[in-house]
């Protein structure tokens, strides 16, 4: 039996304290644009969450990649709140981001440490794919080069950014399916 109703768009991105989650990294910025579909892109509503990491096990250069230390907020939010929102907002919504799989995973097993399962649709969208299958262009690719060619200054953006690379990733997205 297959539910068609039309369902949330999540963009999502993560800043973690390393590449995998078996090693005990995690995300400390989550950045999150939901998109209810009775409601289209205008009120598109946006989430943004840091969650104080364990450093005991961080890669530094994953840190530095997302500027952890220049970047500290005055508050840290309840990973226990912020895992069962996460988990509300993801009941059944279709993820999209730049290599979102490496998103989801990381925050799935992130949430399961905190007692809450992620059931969104298991379809992701990748939108550097769309950009290069709309594009014709066979991977590698440079997110920079394919953002740049369908009409979008990456630089406009806040990049390595939680909710700097969501945004960027619903703008590839409307780009390419509007």
């Amino acid at each position: 039996m297959s539910d068609d109703s039309p369902r949330r768009t999540i963009f999502l991105d993560l800043e973690t304290t390393g590449l995998y989650e078996w090693m005990d990294h995690e995300p400390w910025d989550i950045g999150m644009i939901v998109r209810d579909p009775w409601l289209g892109s205008y009120l598109d509503r946006p989430y943004q969450w840091f969650i104080k990491p364990d450093l005991e096990k961080a890669d530094p250069i994953a840190l530095g990649v997302g500027r952890f230390y220049k970047r500290l907020p005055r508050e840290w939010a309840d990973p226990q709140m912020v895992a069962a929102k996460i988990a509300q907002l993801f009941d059944r919504a279709i993820i999209v981001g730049n290599v979102i799989d490496f998103d989801v995973r990381m925050l799935s097993y992130w949430a399961r440490r905190h007692g809450w399962c992620l059931t969104n649709n298991y379809h992701l969208v990748d939108v550097e794919t769309l950009i290069a299958g709309k594009l014709g262009l066979k991977p590698p690719w440079n997110s920079r080069e394919l953002f740049a060619k369908i009409g979008i200054d990456t630089e406009q953006f806040a990049l390595h950014t939680g909710m700097g690379d969501a945004e960027m990733a619903r703008a590839g997205y409307d780009a390419v399916l509007p």
